[in-house]
């Protein structure tokens, strides 16, 4: 840090400096006292007084340096959170900034096709500027599976339907009773005739997608005559 202080002793010191040594980061505070009508413009005349420091200590001490202003109007106006200038850095020509917002969320499989919008302001565009984009969730298979007539007697016809959503797309079926895969039943419908097994031994249907896979089963309400 010899650089950076050599350069603070040539300049006006910022009030604070905290140096995390084993992050390789420093942060420079400062603070100001304005007429509540300049805090803006304070915020901005503390990123550039200090931006010959903060490209001296990341060029000299190899650390990474944020510029954090903390301006207090006079009347109690205070400035936007601190944290927001930990995301923003100023461009080469010390006029722009370029600042990041983050929106954490957790998606569910409902939140595909969800629209989230985000909108930046400063004083030359009042109204913002919106930018929007298009959740794109992919998740394996929901599945339904219900039967029809739900209760039979033995020997009569029995329809199961295994209704399911996915993203991406579903790539197949797979039917099982009692554990044991029926081989051919390959489609979302499976007709079959009803028994006294099927009392005991669940129907089970199993759903794929390149995500992965979902497996739902129903046992039939068999009755003997």
């Amino acid at each position: 840090m010899l650089a950076g202080k050599a350069y603070m002793e040539r300049h006006n010191q910022p009030d604070v400096v905290v140096v995390d040594k084993h992050q390789k980061t420093v942060v420079v505070i400062d603070v100001a006292i304005p007429s509540d009508s300049n805090i803006r413009k304070k915020e901005h005349e503390k990123l550039e007084k200090y931006q010959g420091l903060k490209e001296n200590i990341e060029r000299m001490c190899g650390m990474k340096a944020t510029v954090v202003p903390v301006v207090i109007g006079t009347l109690g106006a205070v400035t936007p959170k601190p944290s927001r200038w930990l995301q923003q850095e100023v461009l080469q020509d010390r006029k722009r900034v370029t600042t990041r917002s983050y929106l954490p969320i957790t998606p569910s499989d409902t939140d595909s096709g969800r629209n989230f919008s985000c909108v930046a302001r400063n004083p030359a565009v009042p109204m913002g500027k919106w930018a929007t984009v298009t959740l794109n969730v992919h998740h394996s298979p929901v599945v339904t599976l219900s039967i029809e007539p739900r209760s039979v007697l033995e020997g009569e016809r029995v329809t199961f339907t295994c209704q399911a959503t996915a993203n991406p797309p579903i790539m197949g079926y797979r039917w099982a009773k009692g554990g044991i895969i029926l081989e051919g039943a390959r489609e979302r419908v499976m007709v079959t005739t009803a028994d006294h097994s099927f009392f005991t031994e669940p129907v089970s249907c199993q759903v794929f997608n390149a995500v992965g896979s979902t497996n739902v089963s129903i046992l039939v309400d068999v009755h003997c005559e």
